[in-house]
């Protein structure tokens, strides 16, 4: 009977399950910040020509993070990065862990960095193991913990955040919209559909978000415009039918329709797990206290080369 269900739900065809297809995609994505906790992988692959050597650099980045909020007295943030860029000429990689919770962030290098002509000497001290580090030490840096509202239930939002959050649903990030069929992935009824990225819509929700900083006439924003505009960028998702949340997207650049984009090629691959499971993000237990002022007097002091204790 289980085998005849999946069956079933997996050959409905391709009729469309919804009326409105790009309400739901918008919602989809509105609905990751009502998530409590998840877990989550991206894998980012790129191949960008330089403006001005014109040299062809590849970009590769992992990340692996998670989210937890179920109880509210342990909310924090995860994630491990594993960053390598490689330029034909020199190779760089930074690898390393962070955790953010509400009054502290911890970080741990997992090796040495490899950039080129970097005085790498004065982090020696610091690889492989977590150092403490007070949020407010990092002013609006530090911030970042809160994952821009993730998990934080609507009616608990400032007026800036709900505005935030509504534009979400006012905007347009999807279009040439398919639906593919019903599918299970990662144990989850999920309709498939592909898509082509609107570049202007996408913008104006970034002005948008620019606009509610008063940062509407940053002059950035022309390129941010520049890039989602001449590229073209398909794509697929996956939405979980009953929470009607994104938990798959794999974005892939047109190189051949794209005008002119530094992007050669682009590759993005998004998925989340454990989509509201009772998970929290763990303190680390064996730490040391990071004493930044201390740490820049002898990174910078000794000519950015010595070991540095801390």
């Amino acid at each position: 009977m289980a085998l005849s269900a999946l069956f079933a739900f997996s050959a409905c065809g391709t009729d469309e399950p919804v009326p409105d297809s790009s309400k739901l995609l918008q919602e989809s994505i509105y609905n990751v910040y009502n998530l409590k906790s998840f877990k989550y992988k991206a894998d980012f692959k790129a191949k960008v020509t330089d403006s001005e050597t014109k040299n062809k650099v590849n970009l590769d980045m992992i990340l692996n993070g998670a989210v937890s909020g179920q109880d509210a007295s342990k909310t924090g943030t995860e994630f491990t990065v594993v960053a390598k860029v490689d330029d034909n000429s020199e190779n760089y990689r930074f690898d390393f862990s962070a955790k953010f919770f509400t009054e502290d962030i911890y970080l741990k290098l997992l090796a040495l960095p490899e950039v080129p002509n970097f005085p790498i000497d004065g982090l020696k001290g610091l690889v492989g193991k977590w150092w403490k580090i007070s949020a407010a030490d990092l002013g609006e840096v530090g911030a970042v913990q809160k994952m821009e509202g993730i998990g934080v239930p609507y009616d608990k939002l400032d007026e800036r955040g709900k505005k935030e959050r509504d534009l979400i649903l006012s905007s347009k990030f999807f279009d040439d919209i398919e639906y593919k069929s019903a599918e299970n992935l990662e144990g989850l009824n999920v309709y498939k559909y592909t898509f082509v990225v609107d570049g202007n819509g996408v913008y104006k929700y970034v002005y948008e978000l620019a606009k509610l900083d008063g940062q509407e006439k940053d002059a950035g924003l022309k390129e941010v415009k520049a890039m989602l505009t001449d590229a073209v960028v398909n794509g697929t998702i996956f939405v979980d039918v009953n929470s009607k949340t994104m938990v798959k997207m794999d974005l892939v650049l047109d190189a051949k329709k794209s005008k002119a984009s530094q992007f050669n090629s682009m590759n993005l691959s998004v998925s989340l797990t454990d989509l509201n499971k009772p998970f929290n993000v763990e303190t680390p237990t064996d730490f040391e206290v990071f004493d930044l002022g201390k740490f820049l007097g002898s990174f910078l002091g000794s000519g950015m080369t010595s070991d540095v204790s801390v």
